[in-house]
């Protein structure tokens, strides 16, 4: 962030960003912002969990907003091009999960008030789930007292279907697993969902 002579380094990807749906289900076609546009991406209407997980370019920070571009207030910085990002991101992010606003970490900069977090319930869940699917005993009322317990804890008001999932799997989750086609292919969409929902819900 601005003000900062170091970090920078650990910086959420696009790639991360994507794996959030809307806040009422149903994936973003970002093909728009892959190429060169003026367009606002939507990430007022993505789910809270990205809110709570990431800072964008205009989200609001310490009472001020966050400014991701070239000679903005927090800048950006050329991966692998310039030898320092000194606070700079790299990705056009910064990580806002586990990150205590009101704590002032020019002052202290040593100093970590955040608690670790070795095992969550959600992963529990999670864990029952991906096992169920992969054993092909996976059903919807498993998916509705795991995942979609889940996604109603974090606010996302879309619930996830098994029926729906396995019949469109997502094409861009589905290229980061090629093997879970030959592997799997009967619960291949609501598998990739359930690592959508592990990504999106352990992240960081």
């Amino acid at each position: 962030f601005y003000g900062e002579s170091g970090g920078g380094w650990g910086t959420p990807t696009q790639e991360m960003v994507e794996s959030y749906e809307y806040e009422e289900g149903g994936s973003v076609n970002w093909n728009t912002w892959h190429l060169t546009t003026q367009s606002i991406p939507p990430y007022e209407r993505l789910e809270p969990r990205f809110h709570a997980t990431i800072l964008y370019n205009g989200a609001k920070w310490k009472g001020r907003t966050i400014e991701t571009f070239v000679k903005g207030r927090d800048g950006f910085c050329a991966w692998n091009v310039e030898p320092e990002p000194q606070g700079r991101t790299t990705t056009g992010y910064y990580l806002r999960k586990n990150v205590d606003e009101s704590h002032d970490v020019i002052a202290n900069p040593n100093s970590c008030i955040q608690p670790l977090t070795i095992m969550r319930y959600a992963e529990v869940l999670l864990n029952l789930a991906e096992a169920k699917a992969e054993l092909g005993t996976l059903t919807q009322t498993d998916i509705d007292n795991t995942v979609n317990v889940i996604r109603a804890r974090a606010g996302v008001t879309g619930k996830l279907n098994m029926a729906t999932a396995n019949a469109n799997p997502e094409p861009w989750i589905k290229g980061c697993y090629p093997y879970l086609a030959k592997l799997n292919p009967a619960n291949l969409g609501v598998i990739l969902e359930i690592r959508r929902e592990r990504t999106v819900e352990l992240v960081m």
